[in-house]
């Protein structure tokens, strides 16, 4: 497995992703509703379809939030395979605050090995696999190679010396 080129899926996706979901932020969308009663917009199924689109060519299957769940006993089979939230915060874009993100992971025998963290709203992207360590940079466009963008990139974590505590909590699932 190239992880490197895998990445570069990856990150591509999230970011076409993250523009479709621009698209419909910036529109008067509607909202629906999942049998859960979570909301579910066009935005999550678009960014779903440019998601899929971009990982097809890598042949390895996809769970994502917004697609048909393949069974479980179909799924245990998987040693590697795509894990996918294509718009993780769906209530906070109903909310229109910003706060939502386009996820991506590699799973290898149930462990994550890379993964995407897109914030379309800042057009910040997270981005680590287990051979490079994780970095942050901020981005919109696609990239054709991943040491364009980690020469540019902030290595994470980044030395930040604080002398407080932070708690960190959901304003939507307050559980």
């Amino acid at each position: 497995m190239d992880l490197s080129s895998l990445l570069v899926k990856a990150i591509n996706s999230s970011i076409k992703g993250g523009n479709a979901i621009m698209n419909i932020y910036k529109s008067d969308f509607t909202v629906e509703h999942k049998s859960d009663n979570s909301p579910l917009t066009l935005a999550d199924k678009n960014c779903h379809s440019e998601i899929i689109q971009g990982l097809e060519s890598t042949k390895l299957p996809v769970l994502s939030e917004e697609g048909i769940h393949t069974s479980y006993e179909e799924r245990k089979k998987w040693k590697y395979f795509w894990l996918v939230d294509p718009l993780d915060g769906t209530k906070e874009f109903v909310k229109r605050n910003g706060e939502f993100t386009v996820n991506i992971a590699l799973i290898y025998n149930q462990i994550p090995i890379l993964g995407v963290v897109y914030v379309p709203v800042k057009q910040e992207l997270y981005f680590a696999n287990k051979d490079i360590g994780s970095y942050k940079i901020k981005i919109n466009n696609s990239i054709d190679d991943l040491n364009q963008i980690i020469n540019k990139a902030k290595k994470l974590p980044i030395d930040y010396k604080r002398n407080n505590c932070v708690i960190v909590g959901s304003r939507s699932h307050m559980t």
